[in-house]
This record gives C-alpha cells, structure tokens and sequence, in this order.
C-alpha cells in the first residue's frame, strides 16, 4: 500500500510503516524548496538576517543575479525531486481518495 500527502509543506524520504510507505514530497512554495535552502547555506554572498525565517532569507536573495542563475541551474532538478510518480500498470485495482 501507498500513501502520498497531498497538500504539505514538508518534504520526506518515503516511510513504510506496519506494510504501508507514507509519501511526502510537495513543491510547496519557492521560500521552502530545497534549491531555496541549499542557496542560503551555501552562500556567502550577504548577511541574511531572519536567515532561519524562509520568507525573510528568501526575500533577502530572490532578486539576487547569482540566486537566478542558480536557480535557473536547479529548477529541473527541484521538480523532479518533488514528483512521485507510480507505474500505472501497478494501480489497477486501488483506491483514491480526495
């Protein structure tokens, strides 16, 4: 069994608990993403300051050439770590609920 949270905020490596794996793996908002955070610690570009606050340090690089390029850079790979993509012919049989 499969489990995939749909509206979070917080993302996961997948979980298996007594036989069902729990998915957590929202795009949420540009302030939260992963290439967002991986920036801010890598940077040492300015002084963040509320840099452990996602909107304020996020505020603070967004208009930032060298946060574009880099983002530019890390897009596809933000997109695709927030997919979980199931093989279709493994569904047959399950059940959605909304």
């Amino acid at each position: 069994k499969e489990v995939v949270f749909g509206h979070q905020h917080k993302r996961f490596s997948p979980q298996t608990i007594d036989g069902v794996t729990y998915h957590s793996r929202p795009l949420g908002y540009a302030k939260e993403w992963q290439l967002t955070r991986a920036f801010i610690r890598q940077t040492t570009l300015l002084t963040i300051r509320g840099r452990s606050t996602p909107s304020k340090a996020y505020c603070a690089i967004k208009e930032l050439k060298a946060f574009k390029d880099y983002f530019a850079q890390q897009l596809a790979a933000e997109l695709r770590d927030a997919m979980t993509v199931f093989d279709s012919n493994e569904m047959k049989g399950w059940t959605y609920e909304y």
